[in-house]
């Protein structure tokens, strides 16, 4: 038998009729709970070969959307991705995602790329691709609102970010079997970026890379800003918590060693010592903050 049907103008509500039940339970069940509002432009669906129930291998199921404005919440405890503009298309137990454009939070997602498709051990695997540009702010609250604050605990509730900054990610998620946690890798790019800590430090003019991965965690390269007006360095890891001993998100603390060279008239305003009111000119400072998952920093 072959059979193809068109359709225009229609809903992404409607999306769920015409999902093939050949595909592995896990997809639909996530097709189903992940994709929201929305309008399909067009969609087209194929059905070529054997009608016979154990006959997969002599037939072909395709289906196709293209939408506009609509939704989707890919996976619980990551944030949801809104205004979506692109095309899925599914070819027997496999699915394709792309994005033309998105937002998260505040930003832009310029990428996406999404693919679905069944393991050698017939686990269904979802690999994830995308890039985002927009407020600094929403990359802290993507790390505290997001299940990263499961390894990083309340380490930057309190922090605040201002300026732009571009990030790349990667997921891989195993849809059926949610015991196995995500493989994820984050890499954001920083220009000229403003942050304000808990602790009323300012650093303005921050430069570098920062990123995530489920393999190390947090890491850092080439960070660098001005603080009250001159340069400091810092230094992100998160090191396993004993010699010898492999990085663990529920154990290894975030370690961030910071460099400066501030004037000593700059640390008595900030640290209300009048002290060191005593004290003229400039000093190296080399500091560490280690951030436990399970205690005090």
């Amino acid at each position: 038998m072959e059979l193809l049907v068109g359709l225009r103008d229609s809903h992404a509500a409607h999306c769920g009729k015409y999902v093939p039940q050949v595909l592995h339970r896990s997809l639909r069940d996530w097709l189903a709970g992940s994709i929201g509002e929305g309008r399909v432009a067009q969609s087209g669906f194929l059905w070529r070969g054997s009608l016979g129930r154990q006959a997969e291998r002599l037939r072909t199921v395709q289906l196709f959307f293209e939408f506009a404005g609509t939704s989707i919440d890919y996976y619980q405890g990551w944030p949801p991705l809104s205004g979506l503009d692109g095309s899925v298309l599914i070819d027997d137990t496999s699915a394709s995602i792309w994005l033309e454009r998105a937002t998260l939070f505040g930003s832009r997602v310029d990428h996406v790329s999404a693919e679905a498709r069944l393991s050698e051990a017939g686990q269904m695997l979802l690999d994830l691709d995308g890039r985002v540009s927009g407020p600094a702010g929403d990359a802290l609250a993507v790390i505290n609102g997001s299940m990263l604050r499961e390894s990083l605990g309340d380490a930057f509730v309190g922090w605040r970010l201002a300026g732009e900054l571009r990030s790349d990610l990667q997921l891989r998620l195993n849809l059926s079997d949610q015991s196995v946690p995500p493989v994820v890798a984050v890499e954001t790019l920083w220009k000229g970026v403003k942050l304000q800590t808990d602790d009323g430090l300012a650093v303005a003019g921050i430069n570098g890379e920062l990123g995530f991965s489920s393999a190390r965690g947090l890491s850092s390269k080439g960070l660098a800003g001005l603080l009250w007006g001159r340069p400091v360095t810092a230094r992100v890891s998160q090191a396993p918590s004993r010699p010898g001993a492999t990085y663990d998100p529920a154990r290894s603390p975030v370690v961030i060693d910071l460099a400066a060279t501030p004037a000593m008239a700059d640390l008595r305003r900030w640290l209300d010592l009048e002290p060191l009111a005593l004290a003229r000119g400039r000093t190296q400072v080399v500091a560490r903050l280690s951030i436990p998952p399970d205690a005090p920093a």
